[in-house]
């Protein structure tokens, strides 16, 4: 299915916000973190019912983060 605004926006949302509660000015940490955003759909009236998550998931499955990213900054990614 082809990006919408609508989605565009989610996703810059998510990365801003990814950001800001991190401290982090590159969210993705050169691309060892994936910001993504998923919206459910949880009322007929969708202006009432949708839920909107924003998940950071590390890209590297071998690996795990064994802390929180919130307010890092610029330290290393807590991994394990």
């Amino acid at each position: 299915m082809p990006s919408t605004v609508a989605d565009d926006e989610l996703r810059r949302t998510c990365r801003d916000l990814v950001a800001s509660e991190t401290a982090m000015t590159d969210p993705t940490r050169g691309g060892a973190l994936s910001v993504t955003a998923t919206t459910t759909r949880i009322a007929r009236d969708a202006d009432l019912g949708v839920l909107t998550q924003c998940t950071v998931t590390l890209i590297d499955p071998d690996r795990a983060l064994t802390a929180t990213l919130r307010h890092l900054g610029t330290g290393p990614l807590p991994l394990d």
